[in-house]
């Protein structure tokens, strides 16, 4: 596959791709896994595909599925199908773009929305080879791709699931390559020859009916396979002890003690550091775009800023606000759930010359890293302890300027706002969790005032990593709205900029618009939000 690295930040809003989870609750026969798996299929899966407009559809069979999509009102554009079962992860949102490539972003928002518009496959996923097992080929469940306007114009055959029965197929000629073990080929090519089964798998008569129509079946590739993970909610003998790191307990999981198998291992150890490190961390850059303050009117000077103390966001709105904001009087009011961060942008504030990033570097790396009291982001794989410390302080001083860049014309037009902020004696800083108790933002906010404007950034804290794994996509939403209407309570006026529980940007609207249409039916609020974004 050739990499788009054109598109790895283009939209992932395509209304040719439907997303689809399949119940696998009988299967995996554990409740609490169940509804637990359930939950990170789908937070990684909205947090990945950000935007998304459809209806996600979700039920026990895949026949199921496409009989529902048959009723979607824009059935006629959709080309592709993209199903996951329970416990299926995409490592998009939690490995952001480590390996280069996105599911949606790489390969269904390109390489396999071309081939399928091309009618190059029907149907992809995991191949496996049971004919050990005296069963036929078949799919494994975790995930797989479907191209829905060839399946529909082969009269919408079903998809074929597990069954004792002899059936007919067309033969199918296997790869002599497979990914690992014996029993994954790379391919499933169409033979000449007719042959029948005794047992049936998993997506048996999709198979068949692309081998039929000379089509080969496809297995993902590697590329591919790195772009998400499975975590095998079904093995029995690893339940129970799968089940004691659900949550904050997974800050418990130690690899080194644990007799799960390997994917569980590696995706807990990472989830372990998440939980544990994230309450703590200091984001030195941001993450999003700093330049969505150009969406909002702008008419009248700041009063208040609301602001995570993260990157340097809060020079963008007191750069880019309306030009009469008194810089070194408006009130600038830090909140996190870090105290770290409050205490590091204090530092920033107060101590650093900001025309000398190495100040920042030494200062990060003596007072946080190596004594081991916060997690540090710079940017993606920064490495204190690289060996080539050099190439690495101007990595960051590189991200850094083009940070900067991004919100002034010139340098130097950040170190002389910088210097108004350092004289600027209405700066306070705050300690709050959003997520668990957010009353001590809402206490410092204070009444709007005539002729001015005031305004939170949140950021991204409701879609995060960590609150992805400590809250299903329920919480987060409900919390969400919630913190709105009690910031709303004391000022009506005040804008938000954020991203909301499904990654959707509030871009300055003001919190009396956002806390109404959340009391919307949810078909007219989707309008609402589609419009507005």
């Amino acid at each position: 596959m050739t990499k788009h690295t054109d598109h790895q930040r283009s939209t992932n809003f395509i209304k040719a791709i439907r997303c689809a989870v399949l119940d696998t609750s009988k299967t995996i026969g554990d409740d609490e896994i169940s509804q637990y798996t359930r939950q990170m299929t789908y937070n990684f899966l909205r947090n990945n595909y950000s935007h998304y407009r459809h209806k996600i559809y979700e039920e026990d069979t895949v026949d199921k599925i496409l009989a529902d999509l048959s009723n979607d009102p824009h059935e006629d554009d959709i080309v592709l199908l993209v199903v996951q079962a329970y416990g299926n992860i995409l490592y998009d949102t939690w490995q952001p773009l480590e390996h280069g490539y996105s599911l949606f972003r790489e390969y269904c928002n390109h390489d396999w929305l071309a081939d399928a518009k091309a009618n190059k496959f029907l149907l992809m996923g995991h191949i496996l080879d049971d004919q050990h097992k005296d069963r036929w080929f078949r799919l494994h469940e975790q995930c797989f791709v479907i191209n829905y306007p060839m399946w529909k114009a082969m009269g919408r055959p079903a998809f074929g699931d597990f069954g004792v029965k002899q059936q007919e197929v067309r033969q199918a000629v296997r790869s002599a390559e497979n990914f690992h073990d014996g029993h994954t080929p790379k391919y499933l090519s169409p033979g000449t020859e007719q042959e029948t089964i005794n047992r049936t798998g998993f997506g048996w008569n999709l198979i068949n009916e692309s081998l039929k129509a000379g089509l080969s079946v496809l297995n993902f590739d590697e590329q591919a396979r790195k772009t998400k993970t499975y975590l095998y909610p079904e093995i029995k003998e690893e339940q129970e002890e799968f089940k004691k790191f659900f949550r904050e307990d997974c800050a418990k999981f130690k690899a080194h003690e644990s007799n799960l198998g390997q994917t569980k291992k590696d995706f807990l150890q990472y989830q372990a550091y998440t939980v544990q490190r994230s309450p703590d961390a200091i984001w030195v850059m941001n993450t999003e775009s700093v330049n969505d303050v150009i969406f909002v009117p702008r008419k009248f000077p700041l009063k208040n800023i609301y602001s995570v103390a993260a990157g340097f966001k809060t020079f963008a709105f007191l750069n880019n606000w309306n030009p009469n904001t008194d810089v070194e009087n408006v009130g600038l009011h830090y909140f996190d759930i870090s105290e770290n961060s409050l205490e590091a942008r204090k530092w920033l504030h107060t101590e650093w010359d900001p025309r000398d990033f190495n100040q920042y570097l030494d200062y990060l790396h003596d007072e946080w890293y190596k004594t081991d009291k916060a997690l540090i982001s710079i940017y993606e794989d920064f490495d204190f302890m690289s060996p080539n410390w050099e190439s690495e302080r101007e990595k960051a001083k590189e991200a850094y300027q083009k940070s900067i860049l991004r919100i002034f014309d010139t340098m130097e037009d950040f170190y002389e706002m910088h210097e108004k902020v350092k004289h600027n004696p209405n700066i306070t800083y705050g300690v709050a969790d959003l997520c668990k108790d957010y009353q001590p933002l809402v206490d410092r906010i204070q009444p709007h005032e005539e002729g001015f404007d005031s305004v939170v950034w949140s950021s991204n804290y409701i879609t995060t990593r960590y609150t992805t794994w400590l809250l299903s996509y329920e919480e987060r939403r409900d919390i969400y709205k919630e913190v709105v209407k009690k910031m709303c309570d004391k000022n009506e006026h005040l804008r938000l900029h954020s991203a909301d529980w499904d990654g959707s940007p509030t871009r300055g609207m003001k919190l009396e618009e956002i806390n109404h249409a959340y009391g919307y039916p949810e078909e007219l609020f989707l309008k609402w939000r589609s419009k507005r974004n």
